[in-house]
């Protein structure tokens, strides 16, 4: 039987990608997902928990980077599909993208999007890892 997991946790490892030194970790056995970062360090939490632990994927991992922002523009805009190529090559990207999306009058369909390929995503790792993902 698949560990629970409650998928507003794994969201919030997921929103903290980026940030410095943020890390985010799934007890295999409880589900319980810690987060953590310089000034409040994961290692103190997993301590209270014995048991074996998995760290969060990151966006980049479960191609929801750049792949999620140029699979958009082939499917919504492959006519702009350079330009948008063109976009990530420079720093402040994934911003101009936004912009570049917005300024087509799809950045509504990009969240709705990335909503769902970000959903498919955390499903497909927690399957993979042995985790239900379950809304509560």
């Amino acid at each position: 039987m698949a560990c629970k997991v409650k998928r507003s946790d794994l969201e919030w490892g997921l929103d903290l990608d980026g940030l410095p030194e943020a890390e985010c970790f799934v007890h295999k056995e409880t589900g319980l997902v810690v987060v953590g970062n310089t000034d409040f360090p994961v290692e103190e939490q997993m301590a209270a928990h014995q048991g074996e632990w998995i760290e969060c994927p990151r966006n980049n991992e479960l191609d929801l980077g750049k792949r999620l922002y140029i699979d958009f523009a082939k499917q919504y805009l492959p006519e702009q599909l350079e330009h948008v190529w063109q976009i990530f090559k420079k720093k402040g990207a994934y911003r101009r993208a936004r912009y570049f999306f917005e300024d087509q009058g799809l950045l509504e369909q990009f969240y709705a999007y990335e909503a769902q390929r970000r959903k498919e995503a955390m499903q497909e790792w927690a399957c993979d890892n042995g985790f239900e993902l379950i809304d509560e």
